[in-house]
């Protein structure tokens, strides 16, 4: 309507100045491409409204939309950022963003989760695995990736790509995360003597870890930081193994699994041979585990640890978790300790507190919780 009262200069002004504009914001528009997917826990502490499941299947649908009528045709070489969990976004990416070449931060999910009970049975539907070719296509293009982060059945090691998956990602990542794989979620059951057997009998994988002492190709050398969320290290174990012995300047581990205890003694053997720079540890959910099993980690860090991050959830403790031997450990670490976290049910004694700080003169913070 406002056209109706501008004459022709005026139009061919109006014009040329949304170009102009329009040149001046694509780049920044299209720099990050996030949709949100709905959270798998409750958010305790939250000051915004989270966005239904409706919602976010609307943003989907019009970002689909956008990239099927040439979005990332014209502007992909502007994308840095693709943050989206749904499979079919990508498919979208590898099919229509030939031109997103320059990602830095990427990360890729297969939700909607389909392991639901089917309802015509309390069992488990069967889901066929996911084809990979799509998303091998993509991190091929991305030469330049820094950050990755995998989410749900793409992770699956049982299928037939996956290993060539873990091959091609980029050899620039520094942070790669593997989020929410755990096939059966919590359903093991739990049997802390059955636990303890297996811990004396040690772990399987030593003879790998001899036969693999001679490799010269280290896959991940950038890498600085790595991830496992609710990611079933149990299921997944060729996955866990391949890649710590290919991070040898790994700095920064975070290892957090809501379903079931993390096993801590096979991940000991591989940091302590193959990741001698680590110094910052993350652990959520040791609970379950032994005293002796939480020394030998914290032993492993032979960089001297600067960060110990100890939570567990909610309030699943065990007077016996940490106990003398980790305590032991810890106090070993003291000269290069600087933030020191633990929340167990063992409360710790002034003299304890005094040696460790006599023994820490770089503490800056310290937190001890205990029931």
């Amino acid at each position: 309507m406002v056209g109706l009262y501008l004459d022709r200069s005026e139009l061919y002004n109006c014009v040329t100045l949304s170009k102009d504009l329009l040149c001046v914001f694509t780049p920044h528009l299209w720099k990050y491409v996030q949709i949100l997917c709905p959270p798998r826990k409750p958010f305790r502490h939250t000051f915004r409204s989270i966005p239904t499941q409706e919602q976010r299947d609307t943003w989907f649908q019009k970002l689909k939309r956008s990239i099927e009528a040439g979005g990332l045709d014209r502007n992909g070489q502007y994308v840095q950022n693709f943050d989206c969990e749904r499979y079919e976004a990508v498919e979208l990416l590898a099919a229509r963003g030939e031109t997103c070449k320059g990602i830095k931060v990427l990360k890729l999910g297969s939700y909607p989760n389909p392991d639901v009970p089917s309802p015509k049975s309390r069992k488990f539907a069967y889901v066929p695995p996911l084809n990979l070719s799509p998303l091998i296509l993509i991190l091929k293009r991305n030469i330049h990736l820094r950050h990755l982060t995998l989410v749900g059945r793409m992770l699956d090691e049982k299928n037939y790509d996956f290993f060539q998956l873990l091959q091609d990602i980029p050899r620039s990542i520094v942070l790669l995360a593997l989020k929410d794989w755990d096939p059966i979620k919590g359903k093991r059951g739990y049997n802390r003597d059955l636990r303890a057997k297996e811990y004396e009998l040690g772990n399987n994988s030593e003879m790998d870890l001899e036969e693999q002492d001679g490799q010269v190709d280290i896959r991940f050398p950038h890498l600085k930081e790595l991830c496992f969320s609710d990611y079933a290290i149990d299921f997944n174990k060729r996955t866990t193994e391949y890649i710590l012995k290919n991070v040898p300047g790994l700095e920064l581990l975070y290892l957090g699994d809501t379903y079931q205890p993390i096993p801590l003694k096979p991940l000991s053997k591989l940091l302590s041979r193959y990741c001698p720079k680590v110094v910052h540890l993350s652990l959520l959910h040791w609970t379950g585990c032994f005293d002796s099993e939480l020394a030998e980690l914290m032993d492993s860090g032979k960089a001297g640890w600067r960060t110990l991050d100890l939570s567990t959830v909610g309030n699943h403790r065990d007077e016996s978790e940490f106990g003398p031997l980790s305590m032991a450990a810890l106090l070993k670490h003291g000269p290069t300790l600087e933030n020191v976290y633990i929340d167990c049910s063992r409360k710790f004694s002034d003299l304890e507190c005094q040696v460790l700080f006599r023994t820490a003169p770089n503490l800056q913070r310290l937190h001890t919780y205990g029931v």
